[in-house]
């Protein structure tokens, strides 16, 4: 599992100074039409061309004007037949042409062994016609890194539950992704899709991307989402679309370490609306409209069984939970909390009021080798969260 610890972590993104990413712990309408860049992809084709793209509605692209869908449509075409320029056709705006190429980038996981650079654009003089494109691999090197990306998949696959909800699919995919990443700024795979998927490295970006890249091969819409987080260190981020409304999803903030090594699987970023980070933890810029993230019909703890309404719930909840998890060896138990009151009274209870040695007797007597349980909460999002300790 992770190597990264709670606190403030950055990383910046190598050779492209649209977005960097960092890590802490602590009205728009609907764009739900089909359109999909028109791309054909020629590599390995023998020169035939076939459709490529995925048939998820692509949010950024179907807010684009037709002048930048045109240009996106070439670029994008450009990389998945390995070019090292494309010819736009036309003299546009260099500030389009930027805008569109940095959209390529990020809301197109698919091309991970695309490498962006800024560096044409700072030299262009007010327009361009022809636009270079770099790699991270080597062309022979991406068709064997498509086939393990497709295994991994699979294997995710594998791992959903009988007659899975999109739910339950994403919530698999983001626990993978978890189980399976270390943070690294540094690693070669960890800014783009194959990093968390595959590689067993990422970093915000390429977290934001694996989790786009599995959500589009299991039809699921999302988007990135680029910002900073509280402190004005660059982040990015997900939002992904269930049952026709939207939410926020931070695999990269589920993924902690605490600072003393723990290993940890959390979900208190997965299925948030708005209001919950914008502005607070997750400040969002973006040079298009995000869309609206205001729903909150999908809730991870209430999806779960571990929402508490009351005092007594959560105390009964977390006792249960944690003894459940003593019962399989896991390290991780997760309460919600339905408000300030309800969380401040249950944390008197287990903590002040010595509640929680009944919940370590219980635990010890599923589990002879459990010892103890460390407290990490959220106190703005009222999660009770405890760590599993085994001898």
């Amino acid at each position: 599992m992770k190597k990264r610890i709670l606190s403030v972590i950055l990383a910046a993104m190598a050779a492209i100074t649209f977005t960097a990413c960092s890590k802490d712990t602590p009205d728009t309408p609907d764009t739900s039409v089909t359109d999909s860049p028109a791309v054909t992809d020629s590599v390995n084709q023998g020169g035939e061309t076939t459709n490529i793209t995925s048939s998820v509605p692509k949010y950024v692209y179907n807010t684009l004007p037709d002048e930048e869908k045109a240009i996106y449509d070439k670029i994008l075409t450009g990389i998945y037949n390995y070019e090292t320029e494309v010819d736009l056709g036309a003299e546009y705006p260099v500030e389009t042409v930027l805008k569109t190429y940095k959209n390529v980038f990020f809301q197109e996981p698919e091309i991970f062994w695309f490498y962006a650079t800024n560096e044409q654009f700072v030299s262009a003089q007010g327009t361009m016609s022809t636009v270079s494109l770099q790699y991270r691999y080597d062309e022979h090197e991406i068709e064997p890194m498509k086939k393990e990306l497709e295994s991994k998949l699979k294997e995710i696959e594998s791992m959903f539950p009988e007659n899975a909800t999109d739910i339950d699919k994403i919530i698999t995919i983001h626990d993978y992704i978890i189980t399976n990443t270390v943070f690294s700024k540094d690693d070669v795979h960890s800014r783009d899709a194959y990093g968390p998927l595959a590689g067993g490295y990422a970093q915000c970006e390429g977290y934001a991307k694996g989790l786009a890249y599995a959500c589009n091969y299991f039809g699921i819409e999302n988007v990135r989402i680029t910002g900073n987080k509280y402190d004005n260190n660059s982040h990015a981020w997900t939002k992904v679309k269930i049952d026709g409304k939207w939410y926020n999803a931070d695999v990269t903030w589920d993924d902690p370490e605490s600072s003393n090594g723990e290993q940890l699987l959390r979900h208190n970023y997965l299925f948030v609306p708005d209001a919950v980070i914008n502005d607070i933890t997750h400040i969002v810029i973006c040079d298009f409209e995000p869309p609206v993230a205001d729903s909150t019909d999908v809730d991870y703890f209430k999806y779960k069984g571990l929402y508490a309404n009351t005092k007594e719930e959560a105390v009964s909840l977390l006792h249960d939970h944690i003894v459940e998890q003593a019962k399989k060896g896991e390290t991780v138990c997760q309460v919600k909390c339905a408000n300030e009151e309800v969380y401040r009274a249950a944390l008197d209870e287990l903590i002040q009021k010595g509640g929680h040695q009944k919940i370590s007797e219980d635990a010890k007597a599923q589990n002879p080798q459990f010892s103890s349980f460390g407290l990490m909460n959220d106190d703005q999002l009222f999660i009770i969260h405890f760590n599993i300790k085994y001898n």
